[in-house]
C-alpha cells in the first residue's frame, strides 16, 4: 500500500540496503524474493480440472496486493489454456481473511449454478471457506473439492487433509538473507528479483475423480 511503499522509498533513499519478501514494491526498484503467485495457481486449478472439475470458483484476498491480482491471473489463464470460459460470478475478493472466506464461500454457494470446486487464494480464506462448508454439512470432496494456496502446519491435520499450494519460507528467508548480505558487502551490485516456484501438495481434499455436485 502507499504507507508501506513510501516507507520503502524513504529507507531505500537513505542508504539502508532493503530486501522486499512475497510482494515488491510499487514504482520502487528493490531487491525482492517472492515465489511463483501465477504458477502456483495455475497449478492449483490445472489440478481441478484435471480431476474432472470446469466449474471452479476462486476466492481472492485484497485486490490492491500484488500477489492476489497475480494469483486471479494464473486461475484466468489455466481456465483458457484448457479451453474454460471464465464465469466472472466465481471471481469473489474482498480482504485476506477468515471472515471473508467465510462470507464469500456463501456468496459462492447462493448462485443458482454453484461451483463444485473452489481454489482459495491464503491460508485465512481457506479456513473461512472450510467453516462455511461445514457448517452447511457439505463433504469435501464428494460435495465440494478445495484448493489452498499456502501449505500450513495444520493442512495434514484437517478432515480431509488439505490440498495446497506451497511456498517455501525456508527458501524465502535464506534467499533474502543472502541478498541482503550481498548489498551490505556491494551496495551498488545490480537489483535482484528471485521468483521460486511454488509446489503442489496433492491431498485428499479434491479426490480422484470429480463427484456430483450435491449443493443445498
Amino acid at each position: 500500500n502507499k504507507e508501506i511503499g513510501h516507507y520503502g522509498q524513504t529507507l531505500i533513499k537513505s542508504g539502508s540496503p532493503v530486501v522486499c519478501i512475497d510482494r515488491g514494491l510499487d514504482n520502487i526498484s528493490a531487491d525482492v524474493v517472492l515465489v511463483d503467485n501465477e504458477e502456483g495457481a495455475f497449478k492449483a486449478v490445472d489440478h481441478l480440472i484435471r480431476i474432472g472439475h470446469k466449474h471452479i470458483a476462486h476466492i481472492a484476498g485484497a485486490l490492491k496486493i500484488p500477489s492476489t491480482r497475480q494469483r486471479i491471473l494464473g486461475y484466468k489463464k489455466t481456465l483458457a489454456t484448457h479451453n474454460i470460459q471464465v464465469n466472472e460470478e466465481y471471481i469473489v475478493s474482498r480482504d485476506s481473511t477468515q471472515k471473508s472466506g467465510v462470507e464469500l464461500t456463501k456468496k459462492l454457494m447462493s448462485l443458482p449454478d454453484p461451483p463444485t470446486a473452489i481454489f482459495t487464494g491464503n491460508n485465512l480464506i481457506t479456513l473461512g471457506a472450510l467453516e462455511t462448508i461445514h457448517q452447511k454439512g457439505l463433504k469435501i470432496p464428494g460435495d465440494i473439492a478445495i484448493v489452498g494456496f499456502d501449505d500450513m502446519s495444520w493442512a495434514d491435520a484437517l478432515n480431509p487433509p488439505l490440498t495446497a499450494i506451497r511456498q517455501s519460507d525456508f527458501e524465502i528467508g535464506k534467499r533474502a538473507a543472502e541478498i541482503l548480505l550481498q548489498k551490505i558487502q556491494n551496495p551498488k551490485r545490480p537489483v535482484a528479483k528471485v521468483i521460486l516456484n511454488a509446489e503442489l501438495i496433492v491431498r485428499k481434499s479434491c479426490g480422484a475423480t470429480m463427484s456430483k455436485n450435491l449443493w443445498f
